[in-house]
């Protein structure tokens, strides 16, 4: 962090300070799944799993004399350890025929937290041990060959990420900082989806309502300067979501592509120094995909894809689009595929939002590079035999924390 100020005398004065976080996350699952199909169609499944997530954080914010000595400030310094284990067991139970599929399943999770400011010896946070139960159902049912209709409904849950958690004070400057949040609880939501199938069309009904949506706030450090403040992670009171979407896909000779329109409705709710307040906005999203069988072989692929203003917590995004686009060939009987692909090739892939917080307006700007071209040869050896038992990644729910 590079800070330029005058001095006394008015002299420009370079201050440099460092901000230095290490964390050491271990994580440790287990799973055992048992599946049986009976009678008539019928499949039941069974299975538990385990999950024991330790991190350990340390938050180094150090000043750096004239000479180049570092030297660690223990008030803007800290340490957090977080601990946290779950274990699930789950049920579920599918029938088909040629009419009617149906799924019915419940899973039950016990989960035990806890959190240590200042390492193992330090000041507990909190302490949490809790009981969810998540059902799920889904319904279909085939009226002919050009129409089906699907009924489901799930109930989820997302944890926060590990790096959210950990509830130290990242300094850009001496006005702005980025905090996490020891306090955050996981997000809860309801999923319904209503499809409906005729022929290549597609027509989808969603709606979503989450409680304790994890989202970034901005809060004030100084009531008197509102320059001064703090972007920290925090729960939303709820969201709730609905979208309509059409899609079909299209084949014609050399020619495929497949094509999504969809709109949407949008509500999230916040408090905003204990007045409830809410964001909602109605939008619409498309997304296109072509594919082009040229002459020697060639294939040519290209996809669009365009969002416009929604709602993103506390703030209501600037529309967003973006343009992917490659060709590719095989060669020597088919076993070497060469591709070259490049994404957003217009560069327009980031977000703009604007936001209104403790009477004050606020804009933000979120950009990555994610303009690039890639080469890629994929040489098939060929047939590999398959085996029955595929494996499973039985922590990847824990690993998308990290």
């Amino acid at each position: 962090i590079s800070q330029d100020y005058q001095g006394a005398n008015g002299e420009q004065v370079d201050q440099f300070k460092f901000s230095n976080n290490q964390s050491a996350i271990q994580l440790e699952t287990a799973q055992v799944d048992w599946e049986k199909r009976l009678p008539t169609g019928q499949l039941l499944a069974l299975g538990v799993k385990y999950a024991h997530i330790q991190n350990e954080s340390q938050l180094d914010f150090q000043h750096q004399s004239a000479s180049g000595t570092l030297t660690t400030d223990p008030y803007f310094s800290n340490a957090y350890d977080y601990d946290e284990t779950i274990a699930a067991a789950y049920g579920q139970w599918a029938r088909s025929d040629e009419k009617w599929q149906l799924q019915a399943g419940l899973r039950a999770e016990w989960t035990q937290t806890d959190g240590l400011a200042g390492g193992e010896t330090g000041q507990k946070l909190f302490q949490r041990d809790y009981w969810n139960i998540f059902p799920g159902l889904s319904l279909g049912r085939t009226i002919n060959e050009q129409n089906s209709i699907t009924f489901s409904y799930n109930s989820r849950i997302q944890r926060p990420t590990f790096q959210d958690l950990n509830p130290f004070v990242w300094y850009a400057d001496s006005l702005t900082a980025l905090q996490g949040n020891a306090e955050l609880l996981p997000e809860r939501s309801e999923v319904f989806d209503l499809a409906w199938q005729h022929g290549k069309w597609n027509v989808q009904l969603s709606y979503v309502h989450a409680k304790n949506t994890i989202n970034t706030l901005v809060e004030s450090r100084n009531q008197a300067d509102p320059t001064i403040f703090t972007f920290i992670r925090d729960n939303l009171r709820q969201m709730n979501n609905a979208t309509l979407t059409l899609s079909r896909g299209f084949q014609v000779g050399k020619y495929s592509s497949y094509n999504m329109f969809g709109l949407r409705s949008e509500h999230h709710q916040f408090r905003d120094e204990g007045r409830l307040t809410t964001n909602a906005t109605n939008g619409w999203y498309l997304y296109t995909s072509h594919n082009f069988l040229l002459p020697a072989s060639f294939k040519l692929e290209t996809s669009f894809t365009y969002n416009s203003r929604r709602v993103d917590g506390a703030y209501i995004d600037n529309p967003v689009y973006f343009w992917h686009a490659g060709i590719s060939r095989k060669f020597l009987q088919d076993q070497l595929l060469v591709r070259l692909y490049a994404n957003d090739m217009l560069d327009s892939y980031r977000f703009i939002g604007i936001s209104n917080v403790l009477g004050n307006d606020w804009t933000y700007l979120s950009e990555g590079d994610w303009q690039f071209i890639q080469l890629s040869l994929h040489w098939e050896i060929g047939k590999m035999n398959t085996n029955a038992l595929q494996e499973r990644k039985i922590g990847q729910a824990e690993l998308q924390r990290m």
